[in-house]
């Protein structure tokens, strides 16, 4: 859904005009979540999609960020209800889980009997692992395994491994829309109009302000 531009006349009339406001210094910036305007409908039967996300990295910062694992020695991962992976790694938490050389498993502390445990992770197309395995290549995978044992290295046995969806289905429909917004009281002389100016940006300074919410994360209101 597009959002645009408004500004919401609160006098005693009830009704509601549209102006413009230019400027995004005329903003104040607050971080919120990206929803609908005014009461939120029911939601459509399936819902949204839950979208698991995973990068790869040369250390716990996102240094080296890259879609693929050959090489990485950190996994980040967040979930969200947007399909597209984002290239920010501050998006991602970050975990050591592989050697240099992307197949063996890295060690963790030694235990109090001196053994070194190991994590591995796989990707498959499956609840099994059974379609797809491989330890390597995550490219377009719908499930991510993983298991700890004593071995550096990784099985190839995909029951090993505990596996759990990354990638969801397709979006279910779009549910009904909300009703109207409840409308705010009037101001103290009941004369005078007042408006309500929305935009949206990449951070609290209106940054790539726009009249739009898509992939912003910051609304600001100018009263």
């Amino acid at each position: 859904m597009l959002y645009g531009k408004y500004g919401v006349n609160l006098n005693r009339s009830g009704k509601q005009d549209q102006v413009d406001h230019k400027g995004r210094e005329d903003y104040r910036g607050s971080k919120v979540q990206k929803g609908e305007q005014g009461i939120p409908g029911e939601p459509g039967e399936d819902g949204q999609s839950s979208y698991t996300h995973i990068a790869y990295a040369d250390d716990e910062q996102g240094s080296g960020f890259s879609q693929q694992p050959e090489g990485k020695a950190y996994i980040g991962m967040y979930t969200d209800h947007t399909s597209a992976d984002s290239t920010n790694p501050s998006d991602y938490k970050w975990s050591l889980i592989k050697g240099a050389d992307g197949a063996q498993g890295v060690p963790g502390p030694k235990g109090d009997d001196g053994r070194t445990p190991y994590f591995h992770t796989a990707w498959a197309n499956n609840a099994t692992g059974t379609s797809g395995f491989s330890t390597t290549d995550s490219t377009d995978k719908l499930y991510i395994g993983t298991y700890t044992d004593f071995n550096a290295a990784d099985s190839t046995d995909p029951s090993q491994y505990n596996w759990t969806k990354i990638k969801g289905g397709e979006k279910g429909d779009k549910g009904d829309q909300g009703p109207q917004g409840v409308q705010g009281p009037a101001g103290e002389d009941g004369g005078e109009p007042t408006y309500i100016w929305i935009r949206y940006a990449d951070d609290d300074q209106g940054n790539g302000m726009s009249q739009y919410p898509d992939g912003k994360r910051y609304l600001g209101l100018a009263p």
